[in-house]
């Protein structure tokens, strides 16, 4: 990865947490009640639910927060694509992205934003 990327990726991680920090004007009511079975004692419940209730992130269908888990490129440009309130998508053609996958919108935000794109030699 380019010496660039990495400037620029850190710089949008760093933004997303800082953006943490601001209460949001605009809560979705539907995400705020929202209990994860698994974040009770973690460190960053506190972030985590307040993350939730400005709808920039939502966890698993069972329940679960995975806290402890790697974040996943996927879930990386959901976050990103909420917190800057990215909307607009691009065509895409990725062969390891299926339309059916929950995060092929997600991907479409982000090469439109202009923050991934593909490989040289293919999508």
């Amino acid at each position: 990865m380019s010496r660039r990327v990495r400037c620029w990726l850190s710089l949008i991680v760093t933004l997303v947490f800082f953006l943490g920090l601001f209460p949001s004007g605009t809560t979705a009511f539907a995400q705020s009640e929202i209990e994860f079975t698994d974040v009770d004692g973690h460190w960053a419940k506190e972030t985590i639910t307040k993350w939730v209730q400005q709808g920039l992130i939502k966890g698993y269908t069972d329940g679960t927060f995975r806290s402890d888990d790697s974040i996943t490129r996927a879930e990386f440009m959901a976050l990103v694509n909420r917190a800057f309130g990215i909307s607009e998508k691009a065509a895409i053609g990725f062969s390891d992205v299926s339309a059916n996958d929950w995060f092929y919108d997600e991907i479409a935000k982000a090469v439109k934003a202009g923050y991934i794109s593909g490989y040289q030699d293919g999508p």
